[in-house]
């Protein structure tokens, strides 16, 4: 199973990598953004144990694929991620929060919290690389 989800990862991971470069743009880091950090073999209820360990399956594939092709990528946990942002790009995280929320006026359709989320960690990848 775990060999499946790694081939599907890297083939992802190199699907976005021509994507980018067709583009004309270059990666230089990534942000995985999460809802939790919590080890699944504390989880006592065994349906929730189920999803921390898928969800531990998927960041981990993915991450070794990013780092095969030497892209950097940090884990960005959802609930205080606006205080970690607000750290990496020296800004305060109300700032950091308007900024993002600003930046769905640039494009049309929706601007939920999981493409801000996205943004953030993207944001926090190129201030990395810099």
């Amino acid at each position: 199973m775990r060999k499946v989800v790694a081939d599907s990862a890297k083939e992802s991971v190199c699907e976005l990598l021509k994507q980018a470069n067709a583009a004309g743009y270059e990666m230089v880091g990534t942000g995985v953004v999460v809802g939790s950090l919590v080890d699944p073999a504390t989880l006592h209820n065994e349906h929730i144990r189920a999803h921390g360990l898928e969800g531990q399956l998927f960041r981990s594939v993915l991450e070794d694929a990013l780092h095969e092709r030497g892209i950097a990528s940090q884990v960005l946990l959802e609930k205080n991620a606006y205080i970690v942002a607000a750290r990496a790009v020296d800004r305060s995280p109300a700032a950091v929060k308007k900024i993002i929320a600003a930046l769905g006026n640039s494009h049309e359709g929706s601007w939920r919290a999981e493409e801000k989320l996205a943004a953030l960690a993207a944001w926090m990848a190129f201030c990395a690389h810099k």
